[in-house]
């Protein structure tokens, strides 16, 4: 009885691990080897029809068949730079969340990275936590801006960008894509030394002074 009871909590043990195991997602540094995993029709958002600024959370945002809203804990969210705009916070203390609505999305990557007061990338670490239980912390710098891509097999509800609460850091998202994992194709994550760099340029001179608490 004895051994048979060991048995069966050592199954149920590994089947709780597979099942872990199974529900993280696959982290790809290279927005192309990512790109591969992705079935056409991917909703890519790059936020330049965003009006530099603050705006009231959450904001929603859809294509095709994906959707999904942007919020923050203090119900503003704000806009960077003018010719290169990506999503950011208002205050340090704040989160970044991105709630996946249409329960379809298997596949979401971007550029992930901090800002300073006036808009410029920033250096220091930044943390993406998806609902899977995936969490990926990596270096934001000054001469780039990080992508990160992830690839699951069941559909994810959120991400989110821990804040960093007196750092005069600023949690941001740009170029945004949302879709469906490619079924037929085997996930093969991308040398962490990858980079995708994104309108640098843009985002360089265009810096926008803004009031913040």
């Amino acid at each position: 009885m004895k051994s048979l009871l060991f048995s069966l909590l050592v199954v149920s043990g590994l089947s709780s691990l597979a099942g872990n195991a199974y529900a993280q997602s696959t982290v790809y540094t290279n927005q192309s080897s990512f790109l591969e995993q992705v079935q056409s029709g991917y909703y890519l958002e790059d936020f330049n029809k965003g009006a530099p600024g603050p705006l009231d959370s959450p904001v929603l945002f859809s294509q095709g068949e994906f959707s999904y809203q942007i919020d923050a804990p203090s119900k503003k969210v704000y806009y960077t730079g003018n010719n290169d705009v990506a999503i950011s916070t208002i205050r340090t203390s704040d989160s970044l969340i991105v709630t996946f609505t249409s329960n379809n999305i298997t596949a979401i990557g971007g550029n992930f990275f901090l800002i300073d007061f006036v808009d410029a990338p920033a250096d220091g670490t930044i943390t993406v936590n998806l609902s899977d239980g995936t969490t990926q912390s990596f270096n934001s710098t000054t001469l780039n801006l990080p992508f990160r891509g992830f690839i699951s097999k069941t559909p994810i509800t959120s991400l989110t960008l821990p804040a960093l609460p007196g750092s005069g850091r600023y949690v941001t998202i740009d170029n945004l894509i949302v879709g469906r994992s490619n079924a037929s194709g085997t996930p093969v994550p991308a040398p962490s030394s990858a980079a995708v760099f994104f309108g640098l340029a843009g985002l360089g001179s265009a810096f926008l002074v803004r009031r913040r608490k």
